[in-house]
């Protein structure tokens, strides 16, 4: 079943308020595409890569996490950019990208499903931790060892694992994707939280989160923020009868 371009751009504006936070680049439809969808192709991070596979999966949108275009990149479309352009050209394919709006959504975005994931609950924030994340309240303490293991399992991969903390975890504060800097731990320390799960780490945040006696996992960038593409898809399947698929681009980082 096909549905218009436009009326799911409009649709995905406003269900994922793009206007509601300032983000580090346009958010939206950045490249226009054919005006009839029939497949939706959904992925975390623009690349030449994905578009290539998105396009022998003949996707006429593919919507994204991290989109082509951020406030400090260059302005001069080199050979990269457009290696990547021209893939979605040749197959008059419509790029979307959400990011922060995705990341912070209550229903479908990446923190939410990703404390459900882990069978902790979200707990309602009148600020969101880190300004796009949650804390999750686990109905029963969970052992650091089971954490870990779900861990692995919501988010795939190694996850780095710094047991610094209380060996039982009540409260978890997580942000995906890359939120590690030191404001970001202890502004989890400081909502009580046991344990700080985020996605990228930095060199200082074991140190930093063991003198705070908190547990610390790294789940990874992209493995953390791969749920929300795809529940965008789910959604999309469900509102205008077109299919879904997702792109996954392995990434350990």
């Amino acid at each position: 079943m096909a549905a218009f371009r436009d009326e799911i751009v409009s649709f995905l504006d406003e269900y994922l308020d793009v206007q509601g936070i300032r983000d580090y680049g346009p958010m939206g439809m950045q490249v226009v595409g054919k005006e009839e969808v029939n497949r939706v192709a959904v992925a975390v991070s623009a690349s030449h890569a994905c578009f290539s596979l998105a396009a022998g999966l003949e996707a006429d949108m593919l919507i994204v996490h991290h989109g082509l275009f951020w406030d400090n990149d260059s302005r001069v479309v080199g050979k990269a950019m457009r290696g990547r352009l021209e893939t979605l050209f040749q197959d008059d394919m419509t790029l979307l990208a959400y990011h922060l709006c995705l990341d912070r959504h209550p229903e479908i975005g990446n923190n939410v499903l990703a404390l459900r994931a882990l069978g902790a609950t979200p707990t309602a924030l009148e600020t969101p931790l880190a300004g796009v994340g949650y804390v999750g309240e686990f109905a029963h303490p969970v052992l650091w060892e089971e954490l870990a293991e779900r861990a692995k399992s919501a988010f795939g991969g190694e996850p780095f694992l710094f047991p610094s903390g209380p060996a039982e975890t009540k409260q978890l504060g997580l942000v995906t994707g890359g939120a590690s800097n030191s404001v970001h731990v202890i502004e989890a320390a400081e909502r009580g939280c046991d344990t700080y799960l985020t996605g990228d780490l930095s060199e200082p945040t074991p140190a930093l989160a063991a003198e705070l006696g908190m547990n610390l996992i790294g789940a990874g960038h992209y493995n953390t923020e791969k749920l929300g593409v795809q529940a965008v898809g789910r959604l999309l399947e469900e509102r205008f009868g077109v299919s879904s698929v997702f792109i996954d681009v392995p990434n350990p980082l």
